[in-house]
């Protein structure tokens, strides 16, 4: 999609968020963040996540304070099991937030309910009670358009987007795992070599017409396990447009390297989803390194920087100062 979209008030905010998610939320809390007019990221977290009233603002507030955020929006995606005079679901927990973020300056130009996000249902204000809508298909708005343009895929939900970083097949995974132990037997380490093919690997994307081969996932997949070359890789991602094809990648070692080797680059897809703000993603890219690896370095690191909110740009900062000094050790002992 374009690096900057228009979200026109909270009916445009409830037909792009599948878009902008990647999958149709259910049960879910969402927040869009705006820079002044600007979309600058979107967040979604489970409301069965919510333990208390201020977990979502300690999850989505130091986001937005991090990034400058001007206002937000707010949307709740779940039944709605009360009489329908009642209070709308979770009106408690969108107090709380809206407190939390006016304390600090930020905006809630909005906040709504839904209880699907799908063509004809109804939507209702939080701030206003005679603020109400019938949402318009999603799929025939302006934003799906665009995103059907630039060839994004919407899932239906996030199990669907979750079955997209699934493991290789069985009969997959035997071949390639021979191949693996094979290679790592017979291989010469060359960190500085694996790099500069995982760079090469990445710049040559774009132009790619097929999918990687049994080779290609061997060596890319073993350069990854070297907790340096890893390390190193972690430069992208700060810049989304520019680290696109660095996670489409990520994305196609995570579903075709056979376990455990899958692990490295699902931690790299993990890191790249934080850091350009998705937060979905990356929990399901770090549960299929905890499939593979259970209790892996960077990844419970990373779980506790999903759990406690971390800016994504501090996470950026972090990462780029490890890839810089992992780069340079590699460099130094070139072998």
């Amino acid at each position: 999609m374009t690096d900057i979209v228009h979200v026109n008030g909270i009916e445009d905010l409830i037909s792009a968020t599948p878009y902008l998610l990647g999958f149709t939320p259910e049960d879910s809390l969402v927040v869009v963040a705006l820079r002044e007019r600007d979309l600058a990221y979107v967040m979604r977290v489970d409301l069965s996540s919510m333990s208390d009233l201020h977990a979502a603002a300690d999850a989505f507030l130091p986001t937005a304070i991090e990034n400058t955020v001007t206002a937000v929006m707010f949307l709740v995606v779940c039944p709605r099991e009360a009489q329908p005079a009642g209070p709308l679901p979770h009106s408690d927990l969108i107090d709380a937030c809206v407190e939390a973020f006016t304390s600090v300056g930020i905006d809630v130009a909005d906040a709504a309910w839904i209880q699907a996000c799908q063509a004809s249902e109804e939507w209702h204000s939080y701030l206003n009670s005679e603020r109400r809508g019938t949402l318009p298909d999603p799929s025939s708005t302006v934003i799906a358009a665009e995103a059907v343009a630039h060839g994004l895929v919407t899932h239906s939900s996030r199990a669907d987007l979750a079955a997209t970083v699934r493991a290789p097949a069985a009969e997959d995974q035997a071949r390639r795992s021979a191949l693996m132990r094979e290679a790592a037997a017979a291989s010469v380490k060359s960190r500085a070599a694996d790099v500069q093919y995982i760079k090469d690997t990445i710049a040559g994307w774009p132009d790619r017409k097929t999918a990687l081969t049994d080779d290609e996932i061997v060596r890319l997949g073993l350069a990854l396990s070297d907790s340096e070359v890893l390390t190193a890789c972690l430069a992208y991602g700060g810049d989304p447009t520019s680290n696109r094809d660095a996670e489409a990648l990520w994305r196609e070692l995570t579903r075709e390297c056979p376990t455990p080797w899958r692990a490295e680059p699902a931690l790299l897809l993990a890191f790249v989803a934080y850091q350009r703000g998705d937060g979905g993603f990356a929990s399901i890219a770090l549960e299929e390194v905890e499939k593979c690896i259970p209790d892996h370095g960077l990844a419970t690191l990373l779980g506790h920087a999903l759990a406690q909110g971390m800016p994504p740009a501090v996470l950026t900062r972090l990462a780029d100062e490890a890839a810089r000094d992992a780069m340079q050790e590699i460099l130094n002992n070139r072998h």
